[in-house]
């Protein structure tokens, strides 16, 4: 550390020393903590789509003549998803921002109970995150490995649905950080776990007004964050100890999506358009403690104040087939102050 301190008092400008300093802290932009929401939340909408989807198929049903739309109100669906997500943080508080993508797949099956107006189901699934920090050259790659129970009910002469999920991930976190004091050039490296845990609520009306069907919902998202402590490798004295993180998210949602169903030869297409307003009561700002290696007190590091509102926008198209076999696509970017994410989906699903 007295190699480390003599370079940090040779350097000539109180910018030069606050550059320096900067590299030798922990990187808090938020990129840990907005990658595993969404991933988990990727996985999470895949599951509770699916009562929102059984309704629809009905009111279409009765809505449309000529129209087949399989058994899916009965019986066993399996499905499976493949998923991707491409996020920005710009430049926010005394952070520069980062970049993140995200890929992962999922697989699921339900059933109908005996009312067939009830469905639960089970499913499992794996992410991959990259988070690429603009400070320090920070690095957070992310294995993630999810199970959700979820489940629904929907009205038989009203078409109303509530939808909800308890979900689990376990996330392995492997990073560096690049350090810059004078002529001193290191690079920390760490690798650590967390866990996940949610629960989701959504509930919704269907308006079928022939040629489209109107929805407006409602939703209510808790998640909270669990990041195991660690220590850091490979940059001698200014390796850092960090202690364990928790953070929470409160998240309500309100929107509507609007469909058109539009009858084929070999089945039905439902195009979509829908959206969100959502907001985050508790707002969360990543924040860790550490001490050096090399010794020391503890010191405190915070990042930003996140935006809590935010607005999804995003399109569907569904394609019902004559012998139970169901595709979707999904798009949708989510916007809010200085951040905004494009997200994609695909998805089939099988009847029996």
């Amino acid at each position: 550390m007295a190699t480390v301190l003599g370079e940090l008092d040779s350097l000539s400008s109180n910018q030069a020393i606050s550059n320096a300093l900067n590299t030798v802290v922990p990187v808090t932009d938020s990129g840990l903590t907005t990658a595993s929401y969404s991933t988990l939340n990727q996985f999470i909408q895949t599951a509770v789509g699916r009562v929102q989807n059984i309704i629809n198929t009905a009111s279409i049903s009765e809505g449309l003549t000529g129209i087949s739309t399989g058994d899916s109100l009965k019986g066993v669906d399996i499905w499976a998803q493949g998923f991707g997500t491409y996020a920005h943080q710009s430049k926010r508080g005394t952070s520069n921002g980062y970049n993140a993508n995200v890929y992962g797949g999922a697989l699921g099956a339900d059933r109908s109970l005996r009312d067939d107006k009830t469905r639960i189901g089970l499913s499992g699934g794996y992410a991959q995150t990259f988070v690429r920090s603009k400070d320090n050259s920070g690095r957070t790659d992310i294995d993630s490995y999810q199970a959700n129970i979820y489940g629904g009910f929907h009205g038989d002469t009203n078409p109303y649905y509530l939808d909800w999920a308890f979900s689990f991930a376990y996330n392995n976190y492997d990073g560096s950080r690049h350090i810059t004091v004078g002529a001193i050039e290191r690079t920390a490296d760490s690798d650590y776990n967390g866990q996940q845990y949610s629960a989701f609520v959504e509930g919704g009306y269907l308006f079928n007004m022939g040629k489209l069907m109107l929805t407006p919902l409602v939703s209510l998202h808790y998640m909270h964050l669990y990041v195991d402590s660690y220590e850091e490798t490979n940059a001698g004295a200014l390796n850092l100890k960090v202690e364990k993180q928790n953070y929470d998210l409160l998240q309500s949602g309100l929107g509507a999506k609007l469909e058109a169903p539009m009858n084929c030869k070999n089945g039905t297409f439902i195009p979509e358009v829908h959206f969100r307003w959502l907001y985050d009561f508790v707002g969360d700002k990543q924040q860790t403690t550490s001490t050096f290696t090399g010794g020391g007190g503890s010191f405190k590091t915070e990042g930003f104040n996140p935006a809590k509102a935010s607005y999804d926008l995003g399109a569907k198209i569904t394609f019902l087939t004559k012998n139970n076999i169901t595709f979707a696509v999904d798009y949708d970017c989510e916007i809010k102050e200085d951040f905004y994410s494009h997200s994609g989906l695909a998805n089939v699903k099988y009847s029996f």
